[in-house]
């Protein structure tokens, strides 16, 4: 299994926060805003944890399913 970056595990737990706090996920924006980056580094961080297997994108930003990896 392919190891995460901080920043990548740092998305990771405040997605699965988000999910379990709210019931959905949080927004790019959201995401950045707690980490301190652009929206933009997000989605990098969000592919990278797609191309991992921990995460799978299923349509818009918000949709989200997160993976047992």
């Amino acid at each position: 299994m392919k190891e995460l970056t901080q920043k990548q595990n740092r998305v990771l737990i405040f997605i699965k926060l988000c999910m379990e706090s709210k019931g959905y996920q949080p927004s790019f924006q959201e995401i950045g805003d707690y980490l301190g980056i652009q929206p933009s580094a997000v989605n990098n961080h969000i592919k990278a944890l797609e191309r991992k297997g921990f995460l799978k994108r299923t349509g818009s930003h918000r949709s989200l399913t997160i993976l047992d990896a």
